[in-house]
């Protein structure tokens, strides 16, 4: 429906903040409230719940809680809708913050992304999926793709910075202090 492109409009994961979870949460409840069998506002439910974890805005049991039940309903609503694979593949991801696996989330997330065209929520999941799980080689590949599709994307740029610094060899960042020294 037009009144779900608007919700899911608003949702850019990675511009994500805190207030912006009341606003999106308002209209989808009220989009529920006339739709109630509504597998996609339940799955964009699932998702603003989650953000609130994986953005780390809100480190309590509900938004995880919520992010389950409501990816849950969608999904035996519409089995097998990408939006609600998206929902429960990111709701995997928010549980790392519990101890949960991270590689958990991978089929759903691939078949999700495999379905959708790529825009701010399926990039955003698929390279914050790989980040969550230290897997450099995809996330290079994945924060590369996204930055070829918008060069001025911030997000992907800042995961490709975060991850060479995780990645380097204590030796290596000692050969590049070297040669800073020399330059002086």
């Amino acid at each position: 429906s037009t009144e779900i492109a608007r919700v899911r409009a608003r949702i850019i994961p990675d511009r994500w903040q805190r207030e912006d979870f009341g606003v999106v949460s308002a209209m989808l409840d009220r989009l529920i409230q006339t739709e109630p069998e509504n597998a996609e506002a339940w799955a964009l439910r699932s998702i603003i719940n989650s953000l609130q974890v994986v953005r780390n805005f809100d480190a309590g049991t509900r938004p995880l809680e919520a992010g389950k039940s409501d990816a849950d309903r969608a999904l035996r609503l519409a089995p097998g809708s990408p939006l609600g694979e998206l929902a429960y593949g990111i709701h995997l991801v928010a549980m790392t913050s519990r101890g949960g696996d991270i590689a958990a989330c991978r089929p759903y997330i691939d078949r999700a992304v495999a379905a959708m065209p790529a825009d701010a929520l399926t990039r955003y999941a698929k390279l914050v999926s790989y980040w969550f799980g230290y897997e450099f080689e995809p996330v290079g590949k994945v924060a590369h793709e996204w930055l070829e599709a918008e060069p001025r994307a911030s997000f992907p740029a800042w995961i490709l910075s975060q991850s060479s610094i995780v990645q380097r060899q204590p030796d290596e960042a000692d050969q590049n202090r070297g040669h800073a020294d020399h330059q002086t």
